[in-house]
């Protein structure tokens, strides 16, 4: 059997296809470990394939391995450009959606990739996208971006109007957020007498349901407490908040600076007490230039 079709087969098994019986285990993992990810093959299939491809490789390769290793595995150990262009920006794309910037795994394989790269492609693809989320990193570093939503009521909210109170923001799509959407209605409730604390909600709408929306949040009486603003997918906020994965909580300080834009959910043990003291910590402490580097 030549190698396109060994990649065919196995994409066919990923996605459920084909089925093969307990006993044809074996077979399947040994045409997974034929798979020279250097060949021609593999070359010509999309990036969606490559990447599927390569993860089900090192998956029999190397279990243990998480994208970023993976990662940095490809850019060791394989020659072919597009393989490597498409599962390395992939990976960085999953890592920073996920997680945000930071300075540890997705600094290392920039370096990986500066060190294996034989152009500078791929090192400025990998730059633009990480530059974007590096925009809105955490730790009072950054300015949040500016933002302009629609309320229930009909009003504009600004940014700009709130500065002087914390900001936290819980950017949802869909009554999937039900758990996390009645924790904020405590948390609003909590606040709702608070002088610099604001507690958002920004639903992120298809076009022309805004009516729907409206319905569900009166129902849900989740504006009892909550100033609930909406947006659309493509719009600036989205864009500017760098918002691929929902739902997404944002925490801003009073001076407009982003304490944490990932990583911090409702749902989380303890998440009332970390707000609390994530809030007073920050209020007692001075503004230092220092805070801002």
């Amino acid at each position: 059997m030549d190698m396109r079709k060994i990649i065919i087969l196995c994409l066919a098994l990923t996605v459920g296809v084909i089925s093969f019986v307990n006993a044809q285990d074996n077979k399947e993992e040994k045409k997974w470990d034929e798979i020279d990810l250097d060949s021609s093959e593999v070359e010509q299939l999309d990036s969606t394939e490559i990447i599927n491809v390569v993860n089900n490789v090192l998956t029999l390769k190397n279990p243990s391995f998480d994208w970023f290793r993976r990662a940095t595995w490809i850019l060791y150990n394989v020659k072919s450009e597009k393989v490597r262009e498409c599962y390395v920006m992939w990976a960085i794309q999953k890592e920073l959606a996920q997680h945000g910037y930071g300075f540890g795994t997705v600094n290392d394989v920039l370096e990986d990739i500066r060190l294996c790269s034989k152009s500078m492609k791929l090192s400025n693809q990998a730059k633009v996208l990480v530059d974007r989320y590096c925009r809105i990193r955490g730790g009072r570093k950054v300015e949040a971006p500016a933002f302009e939503l629609k309320s229930l009521q009909g009003e504009d909210v600004r940014l700009v109007d709130l500065k002087g109170k914390f900001v936290f923001m819980f950017v949802w799509d869909g009554e999937n957020a039900m758990e996390e959407l009645s924790i904020m209605k405590a948390i609003g409730a909590k606040y709702k007498d608070s002088t610099n604390v604001c507690c958002l909600t920004v639903a992120v709408l298809p076009i022309n349901k805004t009516e729907a929306w409206e319905n569900f949040v009166q129902r849900e009486k989740i504006g009892n407490h909550l100033k609930c603003l909406h947006t659309e997918k493509n719009s600036s906020f989205i864009q500017d908040y760098c918002i691929t994965e929902l739902p997404r909580c944002v925490l801003i300080d009073q001076d407009g600076k982003i304490v944490n834009a990932w990583g911090i959910s409702p749902k989380e043990d303890g998440f009332m007490f970390y707000l609390d003291r994530v809030i007073n910590r920050l209020e007692a402490e001075p503004v230092s230039i220092n805070d801002y580097r």
